[in-house]
């Protein structure tokens, strides 16, 4: 749960409102699962729809478990039949498991969630989806079950109590699919914490920042990298996340030759990095219009480095263009794929930045705003 914000801003506000709530996820870290309780209000029930901790008791359930997904994955694989069994783990399983909460509302997230929602609906439960990606254009790739995804999707959609999503981009291609019958709004990938100071904070001279839970190719990094090839200038770059060792040694190979700083630093809980991430001047938001998914969509990334006052330099994507109006002092959009047009706007940011300015938020992207508009969906839902 602690890669999916979404999941537990949702939760706490629903739990602050006198909603009874329980999660259900995937269990397969211990340590990730300490994390995850610091994230959630105490009254919250935090459950696993299926547990993949190793025991000794449970290792030969987590055999099987992992070899049918595995199964299904290689059937799909050499003889393209899809199969719902090779995108989550025993999906039966795991709605029996989440009926025992007896909820009146489920609201489900990411790819399982579609598909176990999907299940709910079927067996005649109340079910709402936030469709943080279009999950049939994300990511695509030969291995990937498109047609079971845009099936699933649409299922989905016309029968779901509401949907939330991330922008009004992807709002206008949701309702287009589902023909406008259900009730579709935005929830904003912001969070709560008003209570931060932002001032005060020594920067990092000359500093990028750029986070996420993988860093890996395809991200937009590589992009970067080459526009700094031709940056002169001095600048510390930092980078966020789980990265593997050749990655690594590739970025710092590719900057061996230039003036520039790399620094890697792992995973961390969300209080940490939103306190590390105000010693940067400058946030990168580089998405790669790769999938129509990635396109559309606004995320956690972007709108944190916003609500911190960063400024920002955004790829000009569908969904990132939304934020033009509302931020257009403190974001920079560039053509990531232009080098030379990239290496200029990278210099005129750091030549140009304010030594000491804090953005203002719009209040339009705050979560209060986001939170309303989500209690008033499953009052409406519950009522209905």
């Amino acid at each position: 749960m602690i890669s999916n914000p979404r999941v537990w801003k949702e939760a706490n506000a629903l739990d602050a409102a006198g909603y009874n709530v329980s999660i259900f996820t995937l269990w397969y870290s211990q340590k990730k699962l300490n994390q995850d309780f610091k994230l959630i209000n105490p009254g919250i029930k935090y459950n696993a729809s299926i547990n993949l901790i190793p025991t000794y008791s449970n290792l030969l359930f987590i055999f099987i478990t992992k070899s049918i997904k595995r199964i299904a994955q290689i059937i799909f694989k050499y003889l393209r039949i899809a199969t719902i069994y090779q995108e989550l783990y025993l999906p039966c399983f795991q709605v029996k498991n989440i009926i025992c909460a007896q909820g009146n509302i489920y609201i489900c997230h990411q790819e399982q969630g579609l598909f176990l929602g999907n299940i709910l609906i079927k067996k005649g439960y109340k079910v709402a989806f936030d469709f943080e990606d279009l999950y049939s254009e994300d990511y695509l790739n030969k291995y990937r079950p498109v047609d079971l995804l845009k099936n699933a999707e649409l299922f989905a959609l016309t029968n779901a109590s509401y949907v939330t999503c991330p922008s009004v981009s992807m709002l206008n291609v949701l309702k287009k699919t589902c023909g406008y019958r259900i009730s579709i709004q935005v929830i904003y990938n912001s969070f709560p914490f008003n209570y931060l100071k932002k001032s005060g904070v020594e920067k990092i001279p000359n500093s990028f920042v750029w986070f996420s839970q993988t860093i890996g190719p395809g991200r937009g990094i590589e992009e970067f990298v080459k526009a700094l090839k031709i940056v002169d200038l001095n600048l510390n770059i930092f980078l966020i996340g789980n990265i593997s060792k050749n990655y690594q040694e590739y970025l710092v190979k590719e900057l061996d030759e230039t003036r520039h700083s790399v620094s890697f630093m792992p995973t961390m809980s969300h209080t940490s990095l939103i306190e590390y991430l105000l010693k940067f001047q400058v946030g990168l938001a580089l998405e790669l219009p790769q999938s129509l998914s990635r396109d559309l969509t606004i995320t956690n990334k972007l709108l944190l480095y916003l609500q911190l006052g960063l400024r920002t330099i955004a790829s000009k994507t569908t969904g990132q263009l939304e934020l033009k109006d509302y931020f257009h002092e403190q974001i920079t959009y560039v053509d990531i794929k232009d080098s030379i047009s990239f290496a200029r706007r990278i210099e005129e940011e750091i030549l140009e930045l304010p030594p000491t300015t804090i953005y203002p938020f719009n209040k339009k992207f705050c979560w209060d705003s986001s939170k309303d508009v989500l209690i008033e969906l499953v009052q409406k839902a519950l009522q209905g």
